[in-house]
């Protein structure tokens, strides 16, 4: 059987050819991207509920101590390579002295991120609802570790498992959909982007590309590789797929 991954190149390849041939005509296969996208992050929250929840909630003490030092210790680590990477990329354009122009933004502040109410679940069903990541994974992590100590905990863990499980399936029932969904979003995109708009912006695409390749190819994978018994080339063979998926779609989760 042909690979995930090179069926993706494929309808990554014929997508742009389509688009580029076909222009403004493309514009129903939007539909079609978006539905993928959306079927693809349906699963992604619940999953992170079932599955920390029910192994952090299987650890004992001495292994819960043990994951928290070495994962602080990772979180940090990466956070660090995140701010300097950010840092290089917003001082790789020059400064550039242009006309001023009235702008709304000149009169109106922007809008600021509510920090507080990113990382604490104050209601953890409205972090679900608003995809807020950060107060999730802390009210699962909260959870998992009031459930250590208890002996009757057996029943919830394995309804988490199943859960997991089950979301696993579920998920990877759409990924067999991945090259067609990537196929209508690169057709869309190359079909509705002017050339002009990405002449002018292509400093920014090339500066942004070259910050993705050195962290997607050599920082995160010599880390990986550095710190653990994963090879080099298994971490790029095992997150090809997820790499080339979160690429086209321009999503994360």
């Amino acid at each position: 059987p042909v690979p995930l991954t090179v069926k993706i190149i494929i309808g990554l390849t014929t997508g742009a050819v389509l688009g580029l041939a076909l222009g403004e005509a493309v514009q129903p296969l939007k539909a079609i991207g978006e539905t993928y996208v959306g079927l693809m992050q349906m699963t992604v929250l619940p999953f992170i509920v079932f599955s920390l929840i029910g192994n952090i909630g299987r650890l004992n003490m001495p292994e819960l101590r043990l994951l928290a030092s070495t994962g602080l210790v990772t979180y940090v680590l990466l956070w660090f390579f995140a701010v300097i990477t950010a840092l290089c990329f917003s001082n790789a354009f020059p400064v550039l002295h242009t006309s001023h122009f009235f702008s709304t933004s000149l009169i109106e502040a922007p809008p600021s991120v509510d920090w507080l109410r990113l990382f604490v679940p104050s209601n953890p069903f409205k972090s679900l609802v608003e995809n807020s990541v950060p107060a999730v994974v802390i009210f699962c992590i909260l959870f998992g570790v009031g459930l250590i100590g208890f002996d009757s905990k057996q029943g919830i863990i394995e309804l988490m498992n199943i859960s997991a499980k089950s979301l696993h399936k579920v998920n990877g029932m759409v990924v067999q959909l991945t090259p067609y969904g990537i196929f209508a979003i690169t057709a869309h995109s190359t079909g509705t982007i002017p050339i002009r708009e990405f002449e002018r912006l292509e400093a920014y695409y090339l500066t942004l590309g070259s910050c993705i390749l050195i962290m997607t190819f050599v920082v995160l994978p010599l880390l990986v590789s550095t710190f653990t018994r994963i090879r080099y080339r298994d971490v790029i063979r095992i997150s090809a797929d997820s790499l080339l998926t979160a690429f086209v779609t321009g999503s994360v989760l």
